[in-house]
């Protein structure tokens, strides 16, 4: 399963929000208000150690963004570091059939800006370690 849906499973199955409804993966639509998305942003290069040959790497070490976007500030603030206190320091586990070896938060999460309405848009950063799927 690609890697924006497995988060993406976790969060909706911890209460975030609904795929689709108010969370949106690799999008983030005009509506509804209050809404969050997941983004690829690349990572770093993939773990080769004892691979047994060019291009099969052991692990993966992808990043994503998450941003909330409100009207309100404190619901985009609230519900970003929601997202970020169940994704830092994510122990090891299976998502979605891949095994996650890890998920860091890159920093603290952040104001990213005001869209064209006004509204809120908070953002997280996170380095991931998985197994290659």
């Amino acid at each position: 399963m690609p890697l924006l849906q497995e988060i993406g499973d976790y969060l909706t199955s911890q209460g975030v929000g609904t795929l689709g409804t108010n969370m949106f993966l690799g999008y983030l639509p005009d509506a509804p208000n209050t809404a969050g998305a997941i983004y690829p942003t690349g990572g770093i290069t993939a773990v080769h150690a004892f691979a047994p040959g060019p291009g099969q790497a052991k692990a993966q070490r992808p990043s994503v963004q998450i941003v909330w976007r409100s009207t309100s500030f404190q619901t985009a603030d609230t519900k970003i570091r929601q997202i970020w206190a169940l994704l830092d320091g994510l122990p090891e586990r299976t998502l979605g059939g891949t095994r996650y070896q890890s998920i860091e938060a890159v920093a603290d999460p952040a104001l990213m800006n005001r869209d064209e309405q006004g509204r809120t848009i908070m953002v997280a950063n996170f380095y991931i370690a998985k197994d290659v799927s």
